[in-house]
């Protein structure tokens, strides 16, 4: 299982670098209004290497994910629903370096209630390249729900639990398959970026 957490704000995306206009005509150039402090939402997911995908887990407005916030959020969402999903069989949880996954809370939390996990001796740091999530996941959600500016935090919650019920577990599969493709690719890079 691979999970992180990621920022979604209401307003819509644009990628500088590929969404560009040339025109002789000023006023036929689409007016793109940021908000200067746009509010957002902070979102936690988990994925199986079998294609399932847990419900997104909103954190509450400006709570701050610290260790304790994390192990109750661990304790009460993330554990049970892998341990369903996981119906009796053996998994292994992967997490990031952020602080507050890698406290000695919640590594001893995790080492006393997960079958199997990567400990933050074994994680590489600083390794987007290495988590499902960071290049799979959060791009394909950001691009499905922020095609359009939301009015409101709960429309954008809406678009991001839309976006994520509209993953094939195909899809989410074919994200963690390549997983180890990816650890191979880090190796012969000499432990450097592939990406």
């Amino acid at each position: 299982d691979h999970r992180l957490l990621q920022i979604f704000c209401v307003d819509a995306k644009i990628n500088r670098q590929n969404d560009r206009w040339i025109d002789s005509d000023p006023d036929e150039v689409p007016i793109i209004r940021r908000t200067k402090f746009p509010a957002g939402v902070h979102v936690l997911e988990v994925m199986s290497s079998e294609g399932d995908i847990m419900p997104p887990h909103f954190f509450a407005k400006g709570q701050n994910v610290n260790k304790e916030v994390y192990l109750d959020v661990m304790q009460t969402v993330v554990k049970p629903w892998m341990t369903q999903i996981a119906a009796g069989r053996p998994y292994l949880y992967q997490q990031d370096g952020a602080l507050a996954h890698t406290s000695n809370l919640v590594q001893n939390w995790c080492l006393e209630n997960l079958d199997m996990f990567w400990s933050k001796e074994f994680y590489p740091p600083s390794s987007p390249d290495l988590n499902p999530c960071d290049y799979n996941l959060w791009g394909v959600l950001e691009r499905d729900t922020n095609k359009r500016a939301h009015n409101t935090v709960d429309s954008l919650k809406a678009g991001i639990i839309q976006a994520v019920a509209n993953l094939s577990r195909e899809q989410v599969a074919h994200a963690v398959g390549r997983f180890w493709h990816r650890v191979e690719a880090v190796i012969v890079k000499g432990g450097s970026w592939i990406e």
